[in-house]
C-alpha cells in the first residue's frame, strides 16, 4: 500500500510493506518514506474550452458580483470581475448562450449553480476559475 503526497517544493511516497527490500530498509522499520523532486504538474482537460466573453451576474454567499466570462467549458467557466468570490464559494447565475454556439436558432438561457476553485492574476485582471456542478436550461 502506499500513499503520496506532493507540494511545489517536494513530494513525499510514503509506502507500508509486509517485506522491507534490502536496499529501503531503515534501523528501526516502520513507514518508509521517499523524496522526490517536484515533478512537473500537466494540466488535465476533460473538457472543450470555447473562448466566449458572456456578461453573467454572479449571485454569491455576500452578495452579487458582476463578471464576464473568458471562456467556458461543459465543466466551468474562468471568468473575470473586480471583485471575486471566495475559494470554495457557492455561486449561481445564468448563462446566455448565443445560437451560434449552442447550434439552435435562438439563444439558449443555462442556469448554473457552481463554486469557485481558483483565483489567478494574469493579464492585470483579477480572474476566478469555477467548476458547475449542476446547471438547467431556462424557457
Amino acid at each position: 500500500m502506499s500513499f503520496g503526497w506532493q507540494n511545489s517544493s517536494c513530494s513525499i511516497t510514503l509506502v507500508t510493506v509486509q517485506t522491507v527490500p534490502e536496499s529501503l530498509a531503515t534501523p528501526g522499520g516502520g513507514i518508509l518514506a521517499a523524496w522526490q523532486k517536484p515533478v512537473e504538474r500537466v494540466a488535465v482537460r476533460t473538457a472543450v474550452r470555447f473562448p466566449l466573453k458572456l456578461a453573467l451576474r454572479l449571485i454569491t454567499e455576500d452578495g452579487t458580483v458582476d463578471a464576464t466570462t473568458r471562456d467556458i467549458s461543459s465543466n466551468g467557466l474562468l471568468f473575470e470581475a473586480s471583485k471575486l468570490p471566495r475559494i470554495g464559494s457557492a455561486i449561481e447565475f445564468t448563462m446566455n448562450m448565443p445560437s451560434e454556439v449552442m447550434g439552435w436558432d435562438s439563444d439558449v438561457a443555462i442556469h448554473c449553480f457552481g463554486r469557485v476553485v481558483r483565483h489567478q492574476y494574469s493579464d492585470e485582471k483579477l480572474m476566478a476559475a469555477a467548476v458547475i456542478d449542476d446547471y438547467y436550461l431556462k424557457a
